[in-house]
């Protein structure tokens, strides 16, 4: 492949729309599908293609042939419950060799979160905008270099502007003859695009610093162009929980499911980052919890004092001290 064509290939990730968003979804799934670690999962279970069912399409299916556990995707259907939710599973697997609906009874539903919509959702709206400040951002890196432009008037006096610029790009020297070239090249400066390339910048830290939030890591972003103190940087720290508790909990309701019906031991928690955050968290709050502890000590202490101290009202009070200020 030629270096112009392996340009024109690489350029297409950012500038062909049809190209670059696959990819840049692709990428923001592979980023996420490490957030939960299994142990004691069969070997027919790999974890990427768990994890991929449950993202991608928000649930999935695990169900037993012959002496194996295998993770199905499917569709849910049959007739409704009381809450109106499904009650069968519909699946069809070439390579087993089996398709059918399944009572979900019979099988185990794993779902990616409350209400199995997965991450596609997320993934694709940030994927999107990714790829417009790309795009925005090609271009005025591009748009950048023209802080001036060159205009000839005739072909013989563009040939020698040409020549005097192909110069100038390999570094000699050229001297200019002619006065025509002078009275037929004219140059005009362009308006400066450092603040838009800054903007963009910017926008595009802000666009995966969202993204990267919305999944449960914290990633600031300072839009005020000043000092973050400590206060700014934690302002984001609650709101980075509850999606990512939501997918743990419908995790382990499944794995707990498929422990009791089919007899096996597995387990699943927080996996990289994730896993990190959420140590940090839980000694942060240990740690407050034994502050608040002490604090409690430090006032019965305090209160056990002031009951071993009686105060002096009663000895002012007494008969010999009044006796004494009758006198």
């Amino acid at each position: 492949m030629s270096k112009r064509r392996v340009y024109d290939s690489s350029k297409n990730y950012i500038v062909d729309k049809d190209v670059a968003l696959p990819a840049l979804t692709d990428e923001l799934l592979n980023f996420a599908i490490n957030m939960f670690e299994y142990k004691n999962l069969p070997e027919t279970i790999p974890v990427k293609n768990l994890e991929k069912y449950l993202m991608t399409l928000g649930f999935c299916s695990v169900m037993k042939f012959g002496n194996d556990l295998y993770a199905i995707d499917g569709t849910l259907g049959g007739s409704e419950n009381v809450y109106h939710e499904p009650t069968e599973f519909v699946y069809a697997n070439q390579a087993l060799n089996s398709s059918g609906s399944v009572s979900l009874d019979d099988c185990v539903l794993c779902r990616n979160d409350a209400l199995m919509q997965g991450l596609m959702p997320i993934i694709n709206k940030y994927a999107n905008l990714m790829l417009e400040s790309n795009i925005s951002l090609r271009t005025t890196l591009i748009l950048s270099r023209m802080n001036v432009c060159v205009s000839a008037s005739d072909d013989r006096t563009k040939a020698s502007a040409d020549k005097y610029l192909q110069g100038i790009e390999s570094g000699q020297l050229y001297t200019i003859a002619e006065s025509a070239f002078f009275d037929g090249v004219k140059f005009h400066t362009t308006a400066s695009s450092t603040n838009f390339i800054t903007q963009i910048i910017e926008m595009a830290q802000y666009v995966k610093g969202s993204f990267l939030q919305a999944i449960g890591v914290n990633s600031p972003h300072n839009m005020k162009r000043q000092y973050v103190n400590v206060e700014d940087t934690g302002l984001a720290e609650d709101g980075l929980r509850p999606l990512v508790d939501n997918m743990l909990f419908c995790r382990q309701q499944f794995v707990d499911e498929i422990n009791k019906k089919f007899g096996t031991d597995i387990s699943v928690d927080f996996n990289s980052i994730w896993k990190v955050k959420e140590k940090d968290q839980l000694d942060e709050s240990s740690q407050l919890d034994k502050d608040d502890d002490n604090e409690l000590k430090n006032e019965g202490q305090e209160v056990g004092t002031e009951e071993k101290n009686p105060s002096e009202t009663p000895e002012e009070l007494s008969p010999e001290n009044n006796e004494e200020e009758k006198a």
